[in-house]
């Protein structure tokens, strides 16, 4: 499963040590939702996310309905972007001359992990015992099977190798399906609110494909399995509609269209090894 998982992750993790920061309007700054300029392509890496956003760690932090439901102080809220701006350098320093391509799978993997505990100690240094509890519910829940790729997750569920090899299989089906069923959309040459429909469409559908692929994956494992990983999602909570990186909607980017500038979801090329 790792194989499927690992890069995604990865980019997911870059994206929130390095994109929130950055604060360059939605995500993947100019170029609209997920990409740069000019984009047609709608990356969906894994499914299974909630919101759009993705990744969990300061960018949900970063979202004031998690606040609310943490009842974080606003000197904890305060220390946010501190510790964003601290990750984001950690990070720069970690990927110095780095190139996922060119990276084993076991360096990959290696990587993922320092990145999330990255994240992890970024949090914990904010939040106290008990909002770290139900934090890390809400990140299971907007991670959705993505948090699989968790080793906390995956021994707690004991993932079995035939479990994982059938995994694999339904989310490389999908991601292949997500390639296939790309729009060609001219984000270029739309008027505000043709973007705006064209990108509520493909939400929709992304949306839809992700619970189809998700009900799979749930199935693959035991009634048991099912009941722990509820638990350890907690009691449900509504995540804010399109919730972009660091707790934009979109329409909240700097310049152009819906979450950037000029472009349209997705662009940029595709997490390396998908």
């Amino acid at each position: 499963m790792r194989r499927i998982m690992v890069a995604f992750a990865a980019a997911g993790l870059i994206a929130a040590s390095i994109g929130a920061a950055s604060a360059q309007g939605g995500p993947g700054g100019q170029g609209g939702p997920g990409g740069g300029q000019g984009g047609r392509r709608q990356g969906m890496g894994m499914m299974g996310q909630r919101g759009g956003g993705g990744g969990g760690g300061l960018m949900l932090l970063r979202v004031v309905e998690v606040q609310k439901e943490l009842a974080m102080t606003e000197e904890q809220v305060g220390k946010i972007q501190t510790k964003q701006d601290e990750l984001r350098q950690v990070t720069q320093e970690m990927m110095q001359g780095i190139n996922f391509q060119d990276m084993s799978q076991e360096e990959r993997t290696a990587m993922m992990a320092k990145m999330q505990q990255a994240q992890s100690k970024a949090v914990a240094s904010i939040l106290d015992a008990k909002q770290l509890v139900r934090f890390q519910q809400l990140e299971y829940q907007q991670l959705g099977i993505n948090a699989f790729q968790r080793k906390e997750v995956a021994d707690a569920l004991k993932i079995t190798e035939t479990q994982k090899t059938q995994i694999r299989d339904i989310t490389r089906a999908a991601m292949q399906a997500a390639r296939d069923n790309q729009p060609q959309v001219d984000w270029q040459n739309m008027t505000q609110e043709e973007r705006q429909a064209a990108m509520t469409k493909m939400r929709e559908q992304q949306t839809k494909a992700q619970k189809e692929t998700e009900a799979k994956v749930i199935a693959v494992l035991t009634p048991a399995q099912q009941k722990t990983w509820t638990d350890m999602k907690g009691a449900a909570f509504k995540f804010p509609e399109n919730m972009g990186f660091g707790g934009r909607r979109p329409g909240q980017g700097r310049q152009g269209g819906p979450g950037g500038g000029p472009g349209g979801p997705g662009g940029g090329n595709p997490p390396a090894g998908l």
